[in-house]
Parts: structure tokens; C-alpha cells; sequence
């Protein structure tokens, strides 16, 4: 076959690559890759220790209001909302459901994307600690 076919049935011709300087030097273009790989890995460790550290913050924040009884929260808009634990137990309590599932959230981000940055670094075949 000399072509892949087009939406009426009739063979298109197939299109030489393009080479490039990187194709044409593997060496080039391993170091691209290896390059790309090294800062992928590091964003992603970036980012999770962003997520880890805003996590522990909103924990603290939440462990804080727990105690005092009052639960202060910001919302998308900007809209402060505000609930003491003896004037309205039920809006407190939906406060402090919302301020830990915002730390669970932060946390569980943190911890998916250091896995992903440690995964993607084994399976890096420039690492020495490479399978």
C-alpha cells in the first residue's frame, strides 16, 4: 500500500520525514531529551513540595480554627464567609468540612505529583538509578 487512504477511498502519497539537526545528531538529540526529562522531573518535585507545603499551612489553619471554635473561610469570589462553633454549629461545621477537605485535596496533590516526578525519574533511562 502506498498511502494511507483520505476520506474518499484514494491513497494519498506518504510524506518523507523532515530531518532536522537534531535528527540527524543523535547526540543532539539525546541531550534534548535528557534536558527535557531533567526539567520535567524537577517541576514536578516543585509542585509537589508547593502542594505538601500549602497543605501543612491549611492544616495548621484548620487545627487553629478547630480550637477556637471559629471557622473563617474565603471563597472563589472573594466572599468571606465566617461561623462560630456556639452561635451556629451547623455552619460551622460545614466551614471546617470545607477547610479540611481544601488540606486533603492540597495533600493528596502533593503526594501524586512527587510520585509521578519518582516514577517518571526511574523510568528515565539517563538517571543511574534507571530500570
Amino acid at each position: 500500500m502506498s498511502g494511507i487512504r483520505a476520506g474518499n477511498g484514494t491513497p494519498r502519497p506518504l510524506r518523507p520525514p523532515v530531518e532536522t539537526a537534531a535528527h540527524t545528531n543523535n547526540i543532539g538529540l539525546l541531550a534534548c531529551q535528557q534536558l527535557d526529562s531533567a526539567a520535567y522531573i524537577g517541576f514536578m518535585r516543585v509542585l509537589a513540595v508547593v502542594l505538601l507545603v500549602l497543605a501543612a499551612l491549611l492544616a495548621a489553619s484548620s487545627v487553629r480554627d478547630q480550637n477556637r471554635g471559629i471557622a473563617e473561610a474565603v471563597g472563589a469570589k472573594g466572599i468571606q464567609a465566617t461561623a462560630v462553633k456556639a452561635k451556629d454549629p451547623e455552619a460551622f461545621r460545614a466551614l471546617m468540612a470545607y477547610e479540611w477537605i481544601r488540606v486533603t485535596v492540597c495533600a493528596g496533590g502533593g503526594v501524586i505529583f512527587w510520585h509521578l516526578a519518582n516514577r517518571s525519574r526511574q523510568l528515565d533511562p539517563f538517571t543511574p538509578d534507571a530500570r
